[in-house]
Order: C-alpha cells, then structure tokens, then sequence
C-alpha cells in the first residue's frame, strides 16, 4: 500500500504555499469542516424495521465446544459467508477455533469492555433505522441488511480472527464491534493510522452505507478513465451523504478536520494539477492508484494532500451536477453513466467552494 513518489513538483510547491497560508489562517473547528447538511427528506410515514442480532453475546455465552457447535448451527447464513465455514476442513476445527476464542480469559476481559461501551445497542439501531428510511425512501424496492454484530479479537492469533472488520453481503451486514471503538480505546485496529483513525463509533453506519452504494449505482464498463473512478466514488460518497444529510466531511471522507479544510482552500491548485498532467483520462492503474486508491497522503500532489483526493474531487462533482440538475432525482443521478456528461454538465472546474 505504501508508495513513494520523490519528485517534487512545481505544483507540489504551490500546494505547500498556500497551504501555510492556511494552516495560519484557520481555526480547525468542527463548525468549519461540516460543508453544510444536505437538503432531508420526509421520512415520516416510511417503516423500516432494523434487526441487530448479537451473535457476539450468544457465542460468549456458550461454555462448552458442543454449545459453540449448536451457536455454529444457530446461524448457518452467518457461518458461510463471515467464516466460510464450507472452506473449513471440518465443522470440528472451526468449534475449536471459536472455542478459543471465548475461552481466552484476557480476551474475555476486552469483550466485556466493548460490550461496556456498546450498550444495549439501541442507539446504533436508531441510527441505522433513520439512514434505511432515507434509502427506501429514494429506492422503495430496498430491504435493509439483518445487522450481526461480532467480537473478532483481532491479534488474538486465533485463525477465525482474520474475518473482516465488516462485511456487507447480500442481505446481511456484519460489525466487528472492537474495530469501532475510537482512538481511545487501549487496542487499536491494525491498520496503519491513517486507516485507524477512521474507525469509530460515528463511522459505523456511514461504512455500511459506503458498503451498499454500488447497488444503486451505474457506470459504463467500457470507461475505464480516472474520471470514471472519481466519479463512481464520488457517486458513493454522495449515497451516503444523502442517507445521512448532516454528516462531516471529515467522517464522511475519513480525513482529520485540519485535511479536510487543506483541501477545500487548494481546491483550485488540485485540479490545475489534475488538468496539467492531463490525468483525468488516463486508463493506467498505475497512474489511478495515486489518487483514488488509500494512501497516507496523494504522491504526485505532495504530504500536505490526503490520500484519494480523487474521490473527493469527484463527489464535488457529482453533488454540482445534481445542484446543477435539481430536476433530477438521486436514483437519476446516480444512475448516470456517462462520467464525461456529469463533468461537463456539472461545469466544475475546481470552483465548489469559490464563486462560478
């Protein structure tokens, strides 16, 4: 994931310039960095009923291997697609796996502490109860994912911990709950901090929207420029943006506040760049990776310019050409396929946040 790109560029130096500029100028509150709330629906008479099965507490509860198998057996859907349980040599390996899981007195001591923080969940099921209402409100075909929560113990060493931190599939979402438990917390993902820090409790539905997305979305399959992958993140990002009206763009993008006012105040020099390299329609992954792949910071661009600033560039994008297009519908948006059209009609040149 880590690359590295030594070349410092005549941009690169504006970027820096103009950032100090701003890092002198700007007080990094929480006000400043919430680019607004988007327009809310009315939601009022839409009914959407959340599950959230504890398969966490259920498997800590057992106290035997036979009780972990009869748990394996409980939740068959959920067995196949979180642990593969078909990939396993036997049913007997994975129980003793997941036996040592529960049976791990240090590891029951943090279970016990992320239970303490989650609660009874309520909360988190309200949140996802508001965000579904608003999807099924734009596309009233959508039945909400049946929300299981886990605890992994990640670095436990045990195999079944290598699960995912959270899956989207079908209809079934999974949580690891100790992923979520923010920058306090003594156990911290293993993911470099760039990536960690994005991991909180207020991320939590916003991944599992970003995990939804691309069922609503189209995009032409011949289009394999850049633009085209701005655009379809930028199409992500504005899904969820809609489901959740008042969002930060900092939780929303995964940048600190600080990045995420760097960005808006050298919105102009990032897409001078973007036109100079002429890169907005080249089809090189090598050449895409820098700038909507994550990565510490945006190599090309310089340290100072978060990593997948082409995502952010093209969620800017899209949300002009719907403010352009208030006729249209979200689902019309974003079933939009042509990245070229968008751009053009969007008419977005750098210029979201400075006057046309």
């Amino acid at each position: 994931m880590m690359r590295i790109n030594c070349r410092l560029q005549w941009h690169t130096i504006l970027f820096s310039a103009s950032l100090l500029l701003v890092l002198l100028a700007c007080d990094f509150s929480d006000n400043e960095t919430d680019n607004g709330c988007l327009p809310d629906v009315d939601t009022e008479n839409i009914d959407v009923q959340v599950q959230i099965v504890r398969t966490d507490s259920t498997l800590f509860a057992c106290r035997s291997k036979e009780e972990v198998a009869r748990w394996l057996e409980q939740y068959p859907d959920f067995a196949e697609r979180y642990f593969l349980r078909s990939r396993w040599p036997s049913d007997s390996l994975l129980v003793e796996e997941l036996y040592r899981l529960i049976d791990t007195p240090s590891l029951d001591s943090v279970y016990q502490e992320v239970q303490a923080a989650y609660g009874d969940m309520q909360w988190l099921k309200k949140e996802f109860e508001e965000a579904f209402k608003r999807v099924k409100y734009h596309f009233p075909g959508f039945t909400p994912p049946v929300i299981y929560t886990f605890f992994t113990g990640y670095g436990s060493g045990a195999t079944v911990t290598r699960t995912p931190d959270l899956m989207v599939s079908g209809d079934m979402a999974v949580i690891g709950m100790e992923f979520f438990m923010g920058p306090g917390y003594r156990f911290q993902p293993p993911y470099p901090l760039y990536i960690a820090r994005r991991y909180h409790r207020g991320s939590i539905v916003p991944f599992v929207l970003q995990m939804l997305a691309p069922r609503f979305i189209d995009e032409d399959p011949e289009d394999k420029s850049m633009l085209a992958d701005m655009i379809f993140y930028g199409k992500a990002f504005y899904f969820v943006k809609n489901m959740l009206p008042c969002l930060p763009d900092s939780t929303l993008f995964g940048y600190t506040e600080k990045q995420v006012l760097t960005l808006q105040a050298n919105e102009q020099a990032i897409w001078r760049h973007y036109i100079d390299k002429n890169v907005l329609y080249e089809t090189s992954h090598l050449v895409k990776k820098d700038y909507v792949d994550p990565a510490p910071f945006c190599y090309p661009i310089g340290k100072e310019c978060p990593g997948e600033v082409g995502r952010w560039t093209g969620y800017l994008i899209v949300r002009r050409y719907h403010e352009r297009h208030p006729e249209l519908s979200l689902k019309q948006v974003l079933a939009e396929k042509d990245a070229k059209k968008i751009l053009r009609e969007s008419k977005y040149k750098g210029n979201y946040y400075t006057t046309d």
